[in-house]
């Protein structure tokens, strides 16, 4: 066994080697695990990620390569001895579980494991994980020198963790700088760019005027904050050699170039010996900014004078301005490159003139005096060169650049991620931890693969993907809760080696509204009814938004020609009033009301139903949305059934007979006849009552009355009275066979009874 062949400094000295070496951490670790098993005497060692409040467990590096605790193995944490570790300050020593009181452990339960020495691993004060090592069978107990070894080892993997994760901060923090500077100017520029071109239509639409004058100005300055944002960056990454520049040259350009775009403004360079430093290219766009901030907001009649001289190591620029002083706000950006939270410099062009001279080595100074404002620019003959120097110098710039950046990464809309190369979670957002419905320290370490549907290929899609070189495109995840969403993503592989970014936006909403729209667009065209859509511009005034085709069909209105007009525009005054009254109605009502209207089509008269429904927002109605059902042929069938139904009723009342219907259960629905008269009733006086009780002393029809209503035709002669009637009953059935009623007719067949018994004899 090693722990016998070394003595302990010796195997200190073996795992600090193992620990120094250049290697990808999952792969240290296992050679560390694997000194630690051989030390220890047990048969794996395992490097885990935990997540207490989901009881996840996970192996990230193991020994046992193909056993049932690999790497990659997933379990519940109440089903593991490390639950037991996380709970106490100390490590877990158990060298035979069942004699140690632990025999009824879920743990033992599970894995089986007699022997077990467990250490928690920590990261900025959170748990990471454990380190431990197992066997199945017993060993003798862990000496106190096992022990410290054993946590000697998971402190050297934790602080190996720490330690690459603050290395890799700066590099992610730029990098996801650079990408999100870019997505945001280049969605800002876009944005920008139709909202201008919206605002010089309605300029040409309508007579000029200040407001909109103003929306143009304040769209084109957000435009140029894009641009100097883009310059900025690449200003932050420039690699461009300096080169020997004559300094008067220079500032005689710049001061032409400003001069072209403020004429109001007197600008002079003052003479004096020529100057040359070794410069980059961008220092002339930093005194562009510097010179052309002067001109601009000096005031009516600007006066900048420029002068430049050689001090002691060092080349001083001075600008000089007759305004009314620069404000402490902008003052702090050309000395500190810094803001506060609540003040904010007016733009990027100061901070793009104080990233250039800084990457000059340079200093900027702003003098406020009753006169106006100089500016002093030093640039240093010599550069620093030394690592010591350029540290000094760019540690608290680039610290500024973390901060201001991470409050992107952290205030961002969108769900920002990073994954290392085993898709697993390493860095994400608030935003990200909602979408996923997991709280973000829960969600850190947990591979993407978990939060993809089942039937995605992950490990062949994430080859690819890191094959690539950015990747665009829709996806649904799985959210912990099992909720789907529809995500949007943009993802670049390796913005910094290994680490890969994915910015998610959750469009599932979006995507239900698309096919609720689609859904509804798909009713509004293929619907029989005429459907209209009507804006309401004030409480009493109506113009078309839209129409269906089937209106256009049933109307003979076309669309294009009758939109953005009012109902008086388009029938009429008389006709468009009553049409404008109903609209009016429903929204001093704020509910839906039906109601026929008669709206002639082609000079011919059309009966029609009309529904309207408000659509309320913030307590007013905006829109109406209608629909009207052309029923003029049912009118028509109507009125013609209405006038049979009188031209019955006026031949029944005159001939002596008896009609009558009754629903299934015998209930009569009508009765008319001249013949009522002899039974002493008037039409329609028994509709409602029960044939059964008007004839109850007469079982003979109601004997055929039930007959009708189980489905057979009666025929019978019946004597109510001194009257003798003739009748017949008919069952009724409905469209699907079953009964719904009967039918009877009877008639007065006294007198035929008499003439046949004076016959008889």
């Amino acid at each position: 066994m090693v722990g016998g062949d070394l003595t302990p400094d010796e195997a200190r000295q073996r795992l600090s080697e193992i620990m120094d070496r250049e290697l990808p951490f999952v792969e240290k670790a296992e050679q560390a695990l694997e000194f630690g098993k051989a030390y220890l005497g047990v048969d794996n060692g395992h490097l885990t990620k935990i997540d207490p409040q989901t009881d996840y467990w996970e192996a990230i590096s193991s020994t046992d390569l193909e056993g049932p605790l690999a790497a990659g193995q997933i379990y519940d944490l109440r089903n593991t001895y490390c639950r037991r570790t996380l709970q106490q300050d100390t490590s877990v020593a158990l060298h035979n579980v069942p004699t140690q009181g632990w025999g009824d452990d879920p743990a033992y339960e599970t894995h089986g494991l007699d022997c077990y020495h467990g250490t928690e691993i920590t990261i900025d004060n959170d748990t990471y994980g454990t380190v431990c090592f197992v066997s199945d069978a017993a060993r003798g107990p862990f000496t106190a020198v096992e022990t410290m070894f054993a946590e000697l080892i998971a402190r050297s993997l934790e602080h190996d963790l720490q330690r690459r994760q603050q290395k890799n901060e700066l590099t992610r923090q730029s990098n996801l700088a650079t990408v999100l500077n870019r997505v945001l100017r280049h969605n800002l520029r876009n944005s920008l760019t139709v909202i201008r071109g919206r605002a010089e239509r309605i300029a040409e639409q309508f007579p000029a005027s200040a407001e909109t004058q103003s929306l143009v100005d304040q769209t084109d300055r957000l435009l140029d904050l894009s641009e100097k944002a883009r310059v900025l960056e690449s200003v932050i990454a420039e690699e461009f050699d300096r080169e020997e520049t004559s300094l008067l040259s220079l500032l005689d350009r710049v001061i032409h170039d400003v001069a072209a775009e403020f004429p109001d403004a007197s600008i002079t360079l003052e003479e004096a010996d020529d100057v040359t430093l070794a410069v980059r290219p961008s220092l002339e766009r930093a005194l562009y900014e510097l010179i052309g901030n002067a001109a601009k907001h000096t005031g009516a009649a600007p006066t900048v004078t420029v002068s430049v001289e050689a001090v002691p190591n060092a080349v001083r620029i001075r600008i000089d301005d007759n305004g009314p002083g620069l404000a402490k706000i902008e003052q702090r950006v050309l000395t500190e490159g810094t803001e506060t939270p609540l003040e904010h410099g007016t733009g990027l062009g100061l901070w793009l003139a104080y990233w250039i001279v800084t990457s000059h080595d340079g200093t900027i100074e702003a003098t406020v005096t009753d006169d106006g404002t100089c500016m002093s620019i030093e640039l240093p003959r010599n550069a620093a060169t030394t690592a010591q120097d350029v540290h000094e110098r760019d540690e608290p710039t680039i610290a500024r650049v973390q901060d201001k950046f991470r409050a992107v990464f952290d205030e961002a809309s969108d769900a920002i991620l990073i994954a290392d190369d085993d898709g697993r979670y390493i860095e994400a957002n608030e935003r990200a931890a909602d979408l996923f419905e997991l709280p973000k320290p829960s969600l850190l370490g947990r591979s993407i693969r978990e939060f993809v549907p089942d039937d995605l290929d992950f490990k062949e899609t994430w080859a690819e993907f890191q094959a690539t070189d950015q990747d665009r495109g829709r996806l649904t995840i799985v959210s912990a809760n099992g909720t789907e969403r529809i995500v949007e993503y943009s993802a670049k592989p390796n913005v910094v080696p290994g680490q890969h970014l994915s910015i998610l936006r959750d469009i599932t909403e979006r995507e239900k509204r698309k096919e609720e729209i689609e859904l509804a667009e798909t009713v509004f065209q293929n619907t029989q009814d005429a459907i209209f859509l009507i804006d309401v511009i004030e409480p009493d005034e109506f113009r078309v938004q839209r129409v269906n085709s089937t209106y256009e069909e049933l109307t003979g209105l076309v669309n294009t020609d009758i939109q953005g007009k009012t109902p008086r525009e388009i029938a009429g005054d008389e006709i468009g009033a009553d049409i404008e009254s109903q609209y009016s109605q429903c929204v001093a009502q704020q509910e839906t009301i039906q109601y026929p209207e008669e709206i002639p089509v082609d000079g011919e008269q059309r009966h029609w139903e009309t529904k309207l429904t408000p659509i309320i927002e913030d307590g007013e109605v905006v829109k109406l949305v209608g629909a009207m059902r052309d029923v003029t042929a049912r009118r028509e069938r109507t009125d013609e059934l209405s006038r049979l139904d009188t031209a019955l009723e006026t031949v029944l009342s005159n001939v002596p007979i008896v009609f009558w219907t009754t629903d299934d259960e015998g209930v009569f629905t009508r009765s008319q006849g001249g013949a009522l008269a002899e039974l002493g009733l008037e039409a329609e006086e028994v509709v409602g009552d029960s044939l059964f009780d008007v004839f109850n002393d007469y079982p003979d029809i109601k004997a055929q009355a039930r007959r009708a209503l189980d489905g057979e035709a009666v025929t019978a002669t019946n004597t109510v009275g001194d009257t003798v009637f003739e009748a017949w009953f008919q069952p009724v059935q409905g469209d699907d066979g079953t009964l719904v009623g009967t039918a009877g007719l009877a008639y007065d067949a006294t007198d035929r009874d008499h003439r046949s018994e004076a016959h008889t004899e």
